[in-house]
């Protein structure tokens, strides 16, 4: 629910990369702390949401993968969260569905 909130989306295609690895090659980001562990990163000109950082992973970084230049090389491997989609949404791709974070706690 959360994320769907920050992106105005029904859902959200993330990768995650190792944060020591990520790097912004134009622009420059704005955060917002959208719960006490939780960092978002948005495009300072025109509020688009970039990343998402979680103290619990603080080694890593989600990106939006719409955000992407290529975003097909990142195609979707799992679907998490699914116990908090939208009634309408019907994922039928085949892929493994977590109804919570992946991996399952």
């Amino acid at each position: 629910m959360d994320c769907r909130r920050a992106s105005g989306a029904p859902f959200v295609g993330w990768i995650s990369v190792p944060w020591s690895t990520f790097r912004l090659v134009a622009g420059a980001t704005k955060t917002h702390a959208s719960s006490p562990s939780v960092e978002r990163a948005f495009c300072a000109d025109c509020g688009t949401p970039l990343t998402y950082r979680h103290a619990a992973f603080a080694g890593e970084v989600d990106v939006a993968t719409g955000t992407l230049d290529r975003p097909d090389d990142a195609p979707p491997e799992h679907h998490t969260w699914t116990s908090q989609k939208l009634a309408w949404v019907r994922l039928a791709d085949g892929l493994p569905q977590y109804p919570r974070a992946f991996p399952e706690p």
